[in-house]
């Protein structure tokens, strides 16, 4: 808990930890012999459980709250909502199958860019701000309807401004930066770090200038040069094995997670060529 700039962190040992999880359920038992008269009972959110997924022990802890829950004399009142990806939660069904009955699942869709530009308007109006209408235009592009995006472009843009009015180059900015953030967060690792091949960091040079980010294997394919072809195909395998491109709409076509991906390959791409001269 922070507040004030002071930090209030709890630390329990191993056993105490261990208590914790066993006596979960009590303790909700416990808690809402106190609140019944003027609760009707509990809703408990697991956010970003991505991390938990693969872990057999998670799944399977899940299964025994909700079985002991429903056997038990006076069963409490308990909706569960966990938050992870479609991916993440196909792993979490692998290691326990019955997940897949006890959970109803509910997909959110991205966002639409008329949401995400009012989204931004109801922030910025929050803290007195004044915004050009392509300056929101720009940031709601490059989130994709993505919660993760649109956070990392607000906050950049936002202290690029200097003049609490949101420009078009405080937005351009903001765009370049937060590219920046996610490509060191999310693509650095996977892309930079686990392919060294040359081949495939000039495939993925051309690819970033695709406008809008979205290419079919025939005439993308017609780009490169022999080398590159020869790799195409499994570099594709590779980027998608990876998340960084996904399938399109039709066979043969291909588009990037997010925009923010290419942009950032395309800075790395200029950062390197400078280097090297």
């Amino acid at each position: 808990v922070g507040i004030f700039n002071l930090t209030v962190q709890l630390e329990f040992s191993e056993k105490e930890r261990r208590n914790l999880v066993r006596d979960f359920l009590p303790l909700l038992g416990r808690i809402y012999k106190e609140i019944a008269k003027e609760k009707r009972g509990f809703l408990i959110v697991l956010d970003d459980v991505n991390g938990l997924s693969k872990n057999p022990k998670f799944a399977n802890y899940l299964k025994s709250i909700i079985d002991e829950n429903s056997i038990s004399r006076s069963p409490i009142p308990l909706f569960l909502i966990i938050c992870l990806l479609p991916e993440r939660k196909e792993e979490m069904i692998s290691s326990q199958e019955s997940i897949a009955r006890i959970f109803y699942p509910i997909t959110l869709k991205q966002m639409s860019i008329n949401e995400v530009i009012n989204f931004y308007k109801r922030i910025l109006n929050s803290v007195n701000h004044k915004w050009e209408e392509k300056a929101l235009q720009l940031m709601a592009k490059f989130s994709g309807g993505l919660p993760m995006l649109m956070q990392e472009i607000g906050e950049t843009t936002y202290y690029e401004d200097q003049d609490f009015k949101i420009t078009e180059d405080d937005a351009r900015k903001g765009v370049i930066k937060a590219a920046e953030i996610v490509g060191e967060k999310y693509l650095q690792s996977k892309i930079y770090q686990a392919i060294q091949s040359e081949r495939y960091h000039s495939i993925l040079k051309k690819l970033a200038r695709q406008v809008p980010y979205e290419f079919s294997r025939q005439k993308f394919i017609s780009q490169l040069n022999g080398e590159e072809k020869k790799v195409f195909d499994n570099f594709i395998r590779r980027m998608k094995s990876l998340g960084v491109i996904e399938e399109g709409e039709k066979r043969g076509e291909y588009k990037f997670a997010n925009l923010l991906y290419p942009l950032y390959i395309y800075l790395q791409a200029q950062i390197r060529s400078s280097k090297r001269s």
